[in-house]
């Protein structure tokens, strides 16, 4: 309560409490009382909805995920969308579908079942879901138009590469909450990212996020003694990738 209070006396905004749920794990029925009576919110039970998006202790299943292909399958079902050019299509996947698809993908993990879902409505929507219309392989159109493609980013790809970013914050310590309690609870007694194996009750979107370096090791290689003095930028465009290391 003294960092709400700091934080209302600083900005001047005042918290609701009678909105507010208590979201809590690992501590007795004695504690959570006491906690409760203390905060005077009310005590909230997972799975909710936070930002438009599915909150859960266990992993998101195609039915959670359904929310993301609606709102694709609203934006190019239109009639507006429908008459648009082959180049406002382009436009359309590449601005429009992919903002709806990239604040999905740069939070979670997504099922891969969802992923090629997005992709197909995207392909679908392009050019068509005959094999006569396609013109080209959907690998070929996602790498930038200086190699022959459209720039569309595959859906895929993008999500290692959205989440893929938090392995690279573990890996230079970067100082920020998140980074401090994974270290204070996960890493405990190996503070090595790359080397470092999820413990067995850890929670399933860690074990998601480290079974991400064995793919992301296949990009590139993590220099064996990573400070904060090295960085790497990782240009991502559909199925290729373009690393530059800045020191």
């Amino acid at each position: 309560m003294e960092a709400l209070t700091h934080f209302s006396d600083v900005t001047g905004l005042q918290a609701n409490m009678d909105k507010s749920n208590l979201f809590l794990a690992g501590v007795d029925d004695q504690t959570k009382d006491q906690l409760v009576m203390k905060t005077g919110s009310v005590l909230g039970t997972l799975p909710i909805r936070y930002l438009d998006l599915p909150l859960s202790s266990k992993g998101w299943s195609k039915m959670e995920c359904q929310q993301l292909i609606d709102k694709i399958t609203s934006k190019i079902t239109s009639a507006y969308s429908k008459q648009l050019s082959y180049a406002g299509r382009l436009q359309i996947i590449n601005d429009v579908l992919f903002s709806i698809h990239s604040f999905w993908s740069s939070v979670f993990i997504l099922p891969q079942s969802v992923l090629k879902n997005v992709d197909k409505k995207c392909r679908d929507y392009l050019w068509g879901s005959t094999e006569e219309a396609r013109k080209v392989s959907w690998e070929q159109v996602c790498i930038p138009k200086k190699f022959g493609g459209l720039n569309i980013k595959g859906s895929k790809l993008w999500n290692m590469a959205s989440v893929g970013r938090l392995l690279w914050q573990l890996a230079v310590k970067e100082d920020v909450l998140w980074i401090k309690w994974v270290f204070g609870v996960y890493m405990k007694n190996n503070d090595n990212i790359v080397i470092h194996t999820p413990p067995l009750d850890s929670s399933w979107y860690w074990k998601k996020v480290n079974a991400l370096k064995v793919e992301m090791q296949i990009w590139c290689s993590l220099p064996r003694e990573t400070t904060h003095s090295h960085r790497v930028i990782i240009h991502y465009w559909g199925n290729m990738l373009d690393l530059e290391w800045l020191t």
